[in-house]
């Protein structure tokens, strides 16, 4: 093996190393939870994204189990959103129903925190801009 292919080797390790450990920082728990409800929402035909705060407990506690079912006891919804949570969440990994029982509700967030309750001030991107923009860099252009 050659040097040049010695350090492609290496680099293909790394990757695959980051890609198994997944490490999610706040923006990547955000995106998480925001593409959790989503799909959610389209399985379930509920508004669960535009439902502000204290009515969206109600709509996430009782309407959507109803409508989902529990891991383990799916509808037929239920199974296609799971079905979509395995892979956002890296496939048939080891835990993952166990640690789904444990957040199958609380993972689900309204766009409007609601009263109270800090919004999320990342900064939609325009043009060609990152998403990842921090909101540092957006008070120092104005």
């Amino acid at each position: 093996m050659t040097r040049g292919q010695l350090r492609i080797a290496e680099r293909q390790q790394l990757r695959s190393r980051i890609r198994e450990e997944r490490a999610i920082d706040g923006v990547g728990l955000t995106d998480w939870l925001y593409a959790y409800t989503a799909a959610a929402e389209y399985f379930s035909g509920l508004p669960l994204l535009d439902t502000p705060r204290p009515e969206f407990g109600t709509l996430a506690t009782v309407k959507w189990p109803e409508l989902m079912g529990t891991p383990g006891y799916y509808t037929e919804r239920g199974r296609r959103f799971d079905s979509v949570v395995k892979y956002l969440s890296g496939g048939d990994v080891p835990l993952r129903l166990e640690g789904l029982l444990e957040r199958y509700v609380q993972n689900l967030n309204p766009r409007d925190p609601g009263p109270g309750r800090p919004r999320n001030s990342r900064v939609t991107p325009t043009h060609g801009t990152s998403p990842m923009i921090s909101t540092r860099a957006r008070d120092r252009t104005t």
